[in-house]
């Protein structure tokens, strides 16, 4: 039991230093199991030399039928383990739970293989791969069960052919975050953006840049890029808790076992008071990448990758700025590769 606690522990420890990882409830359960388990081998060690000296068979019996049971009682549970393990949707799972993968080619052959097939009917989607967010909105685009459509700017809209042309006569408000932003699963008349707009009145233009799917991170990235060449009086950030968790994923089909498209993406860490993108530009279309860069926890090796690629660091370099003039967030072009932060006015 011991033995299954340290374990457990360790694998929780992630990234974490050292001591900070030993103040958590995981580390002070790792450090408790240890003092177990080197109090049972002292109280184990101790039984032996006694049975030792005083040449009794029981002991060494005993221990041998331990030793035996333990033995049995893996091969068991691996017997037990390898015939529940089943084979759905290009992973392996136990129950509910997924494995990582332990081919990489099986899970490459199975995007490879949903690509292949939309592509044999013709079927270019809703979404297309992107240099800087690794997924995006395809212009002009109308989803498979005519629920959704996008503008010539791919930006979600009421009907198809429409565009978003400049009116300087409406004052325009952006929306941007994730599939609730979008209005997933909604019509273009059921979105909160819609609604907002018809309440608002003529004078006023919601624009919607919402993408389903998208983190935390990607979002962040959206507005730099494509929301702030608009210059909207007002932008609206809607986000979900699950936004958090994919803002710490790179392969969002490893996060998500439902993930239906096969992509990499950018990750958005803060580290040392400044914003540090990895993993850029991001592998596109993943069912096609030759080999396996496990990378979803393990940041050094995108930069070293990173480096590989560029010559350089792999990093954005961040830079503070003092001007408080803009409402906006973060400025800069991304083919600069910096991210500055401003300071919010409001």
């Amino acid at each position: 039991m011991a033995a299954l606690v340290i374990a457990k522990a360790l694998h929780m420890k992630g990234e974490r230093p050292l001591d900070l990882f030993l103040h958590s409830n995981p580390g002070i359960a790792l450090c408790m199991a240890m003092a177990l388990a080197l109090l049972c081998t002292w109280v184990v060690i101790r039984t032996f030399l006694r049975d030792r000296q005083s040449q009794s068979p029981h002991f060494h019996l005993l221990v041998g039928m331990n030793l035996v049971t333990v033995l049995l009682l893996i091969l068991a549970g691996e017997i037990a383990l390898r015939f529940s393990i089943r084979h759905e949707g290009g992973y392996d799972k136990i129950g509910f739970l997924a494995l990582k993968p332990y081919s990489w080619e099986s899970v490459r052959s199975h995007f490879r293989r949903i690509h292949d097939e939309a592509s044999s009917r013709g079927a270019s989607g809703l979404y297309e791969d992107d240099a800087l967010l690794g997924s995006k909105l395809r212009p002009n685009a109308q989803s498979i069960n005519q629920l959704y459509w996008t503008s010539a700017e791919g930006l979600r809209s009421s009907g198809e052919g429409f565009s978003f042309k400049e009116n300087p006569e409406r004052t325009d408000i952006a929306l941007i975050g994730d599939s609730f932003t979008f209005g997933y699963e909604v019509r273009y008349e059921e979105t909160y953006g819609f609604y907002l707009e018809q309440t608002l009145g003529s004078r006023y233009r919601v624009l919607n840049f919402g993408v389903p799917s998208h983190g935390l991170g990607q979002i962040l990235l959206r507005y730099q890029r494509d929301v702030r060449p608009w210059k909207p009086k007002i932008v609206i950030l809607g986000f979900i808790s699950s936004d958090n968790e994919r803002a710490m994923w790179v392969y969002p089909f490893l996060g998500s076992l439902t993930w239906p498209r096969a992509y990499s993406k950018p990750r958005v860490v803060l580290r040392e008071n400044d914003f540090v993108l990895l993993n850029t530009p991001p592998c596109i279309l993943m069912s096609y990448c030759p080999r396996h860069r496990f990378l979803s926890f393990h940041f050094w090796n995108i930069k070293k990758d990173s480096a590989q690629a560029t010559g350089k660091n792999g990093f954005i370099t961040p830079r503070i700025s003092s001007d408080s003039s803009s409402r906006g967030v973060l400025h800069g072009k991304p083919q600069d590769q910096r991210l500055r932060m401003r300071h919010l006015s409001t």
